[in-house]
């Protein structure tokens, strides 16, 4: 059987075979990976944040994950600290271990102050944030969850 004799629907499975496999070929180079990095390779962006909130730290471990089409950066710190950042270098987490405080320019003045009014005998263990709220966890175990732009307390969770 030449070619030319081939059947349509012959050539719709190879051409569907075709593109199966160069799919899966290239999957590999768009997957998820972690992978281990120096202090250098962080956005400078990440570096001004750790120079300028953690001074007395040093990087312990940074690694780089690639989740498909998005990048991240996570640092842990001599004390123990965990800093996450986005791709350009913004920080998205920071949390602490043994009941150390998050540094104060962290957190917005508007919920440091909430905070000191109606928990004033903890501490912020943990910070997150993205475009829509800031989560906060204390050192009571407490939750709270602010809007990012009126920071007003909208859940908490105990």
């Amino acid at each position: 059987m030449t070619i030319r004799k081939l059947k349509r629907s012959t050539w719709a499975k190879i051409i569907i075979g075709a593109i199966v496999v160069l799919l899966l070929g290239l999957s590999p180079l768009y997957a998820e990976y972690e992978k281990p990095i120096g202090e250098n390779d962080l956005p400078v962006n990440a570096l001004t944040f750790l120079q300028e909130h953690f001074p007395n730290d040093k990087v312990a471990f940074a690694k780089v994950d690639n989740d498909y089409f998005c990048r991240s950066y996570e640092v842990i710190l001599s004390s123990g600290a965990k800093v996450g950042f986005r791709r350009n270098g913004e920080w998205a987490s920071v949390e602490t271990k043994y009941n150390h405080t998050i540094p104060p320019g962290i957190v917005p003045q508007q919920i440091n102050e909430y905070l000191q009014t109606h928990f004033p005998n903890t501490v912020i263990t943990e910070i997150s944030r993205d475009r829509k709220e800031y989560e906060v966890e204390l050192s009571n175990s407490l939750e709270l969850t602010f809007d990012s732009k009126s920071f007003f307390l909208t859940d908490y969770d105990d």
